[in-house]
């Protein structure tokens, strides 16, 4: 959980692999070793280390950024082995020898970050011949974004515009094509980079979101027959 109260899922394993959950005498599976056997003196003596391999599941869109934390204290994580009681064989697990079980402590920790990722696709006004007329275009934005995670999409003016969002052009050569790009689908709204005043807010919730960018070539002298394009950088503020 973190300070608020959110959960972040994870769980905790024996093997590199994580298919074998790590549980206890109780409930699950406790972990199996090899028997370590102490020398025949009274010094302290340190058994071959033992790798707890964790995982946070993922498909947990829902997270909230913040650090997540959960503890495990003495009596939840528990050593339970057999005592020699004297014998000079050592007992093995099965044998009758006192068990004896001591405990230690730790704590599972993660952060999950605020990020923000973007994916566009290309606006195609396809082939209209002639510009007597307005042309419309759509395309699409996805935005993903942890969840509650407040954001601004903007988009420049494109390579030709000399970052003026206004003098958009597809270009081909010494030749162009003007257009614009909106945030309304009456394309009436013009959608540029300045955050809070012509771009598009969103709140994140871990999950992709989509945002159709409306655009349309004005009715304008018709260049020379061949493809133009322009190329635009759609930014995200977080």
């Amino acid at each position: 959980t973190d300070a608020n109260g959110d959960t972040l899922q994870f769980d905790l394993y024996t093997d590199s692999a994580r298919s074998i959950v790590w549980g206890n005498q109780s409930y699950g599976t406790p972990l199996m070793t090899a028997p370590f056997t102490l020398p025949s003196d009274s010094l302290p003596h340190t058994g071959p280390p033992l790798t707890i391999y964790g995982r946070v599941f993922g498909g947990q869109t829902s997270a909230q950024p913040g650090s997540y934390s959960d503890f495990f204290s003495a009596g939840q994580i528990t050593f339970t082995f057999t005592a020699r009681n004297g014998s000079s064989t050592p007992p093995s697990c099965q044998s009758t020898g006192t068990l004896v079980t001591t405990s230690a402590s730790f704590t599972a920790k993660a952060n999950v970050t605020a990020l923000c990722s973007v994916n566009a696709v290309t606006l195609d006004f396809g082939t209209p011949g002639l510009l007597t007329a307005a042309v419309p275009g759509t395309s699409s934005i996805s935005v993903q974004c942890a969840s509650g995670v407040a954001y601004n999409v903007g988009l420049d003016g494109g390579l030709h515009s000399g970052s003026n969002i206004n003098a958009r052009k597809m270009v081909l050569g010494a030749n162009s094509v003007a257009y614009q790009l909106y945030r309304d689908p009456g394309r009436t709204q013009v959608w540029g980079n300045t955050v809070n005043t012509d771009t598009v807010s969103g709140t994140g919730t871990g999950s992709p979101q989509n945002l159709t960018v409306y655009g349309q070539v004005p009715a304008q002298p018709t260049p020379p027959a061949g493809t133009y394009t322009d190329t635009v950088v759609v930014s995200v503020t977080y």
